[in-house]
């Protein structure tokens, strides 16, 4: 999954659920200028499910938010959301890691065409469909 404006992206590479669990896998990319961070984490698939449901509504009426966060919300965290009534869309978050008692992140946003919003859903609803 993929929201890229300009110079500004951020990937998402869902796993299936792992063996024996229901949770997933995520690898997350973000690339801005002049600073990128990349994240392995875990979340659970009825988050996910529920992040692919407002997804869903998000991309039917153009209002509201789907969020995603980590199993540890301090390593990651995605919102999609509508900035206003006319449907316009941005994408807010962070990456991190805690090591100890130093903490490294990355927060994100930045807005992106609404058009990409079906082709957004579309490779989430595929990432759901490899299981």
């Amino acid at each position: 999954m993929i929201i890229k404006e300009g110079p500004n992206s951020v990937e998402v590479t869902v796993s299936g659920p792992q063996a024996g669990t229901s949770d997933r896998r995520a690898t997350v990319n973000v690339a801005l200028p002049h600073f990128t961070g990349t994240i392995e984490t875990w979340f659970s698939q009825v988050d996910w499910d529920g992040f692919l449901g407002d997804l869903r509504e998000l991309e039917r009426a153009r209002q509201g938010k789907a969020q995603l966060s980590a199993d540890d919300p301090r390593e990651f965290e995605i919102t999609i959301a509508s900035t206003d009534r006319s449907g316009h869309m941005a994408v807010t978050g962070h990456v991190g890691r805690a090591d100890g008692s130093h903490r490294t992140s990355l927060g994100f946003g930045f807005a992106f065409d609404v058009s990409t919003l079906p082709k957004l859903l579309r490779q989430a609803e595929l990432h759901d469909a490899a299981v």
